[in-house]
């Protein structure tokens, strides 16, 4: 088997580690099915997805009880403006990287 060696930017080695990770397969098994053009089939080893369920189930959980704070507190008055559309922001944000996260 002869070896080849490529050279790739930071981002793009980092992001098809985090692919090859996520498909449960190597870097190398990646790069040689997609030169191929062979359908990538994730390994055998599959990872129980409970855990990962759960979690997400918490955290969306806990955004909810934090914009419904958030709520009432801006209708009561004691949040600035400022202050209450930073935080909806910031929960978007949270929510739109978890989103992310779950389509990889």
């Amino acid at each position: 088997m002869k070896r080849v060696q490529i050279k790739m930017s930071d981002d793009v080695f980092n992001t098809m580690t985090f692919k090859a990770s996520a498909l449960g397969i190597s870097n190398s098994k990646l790069v040689r099915t997609l030169i191929v053009e062979q359908t990538i089939v994730s390994a055998d080893n599959h990872k129980d997805n409970t855990r990962i369920f759960g979690l997400l189930g918490n955290l969306t959980n806990n955004i909810n009880q934090i914009s419904r704070n958030l709520n009432i507190a801006n209708n009561e008055g004691t949040l600035s403006n400022i202050d209450y559309d930073t935080m909806l922001n910031m929960l978007t944000v949270i929510l739109s990287n978890s989103e992310s996260c779950i389509n990889v």
